[in-house]
């Protein structure tokens, strides 16, 4: 990850607990992450990132399985 990705500055996560975005695999956790993620305004650059790099954990609203799941998708597409 290279250069300033000057839409975090926008992101509302960086006001919260850190914690909540990496919630356990397969448990309830996420929720207060997603609550955060439906109120920001930079939610699609976050998932976006987060398709790139492939991060695990709540980013753009969406799982760590959830964006696998469009990353499949997207690379059925392609072919």
């Amino acid at each position: 990850m290279s250069g300033r990705l000057e839409w975090m500055d926008d992101a509302l996560c960086v006001e919260t607990d850190p914690e909540a975005f990496l919630p356990e695999q397969g448990g309830p956790g996420g929720r207060a992450a997603r609550a955060v993620c439906r109120r920001c305004a930079v939610t699609e650059e976050c998932l976006r990132f987060a398709l790139v790099n492939g991060f695990e954990g709540i980013y753009g609203g969406t799982s760590t399985r959830e964006r696998r799941g469009m990353a499949r998708t997207r690379a059925g597409v392609a072919r």
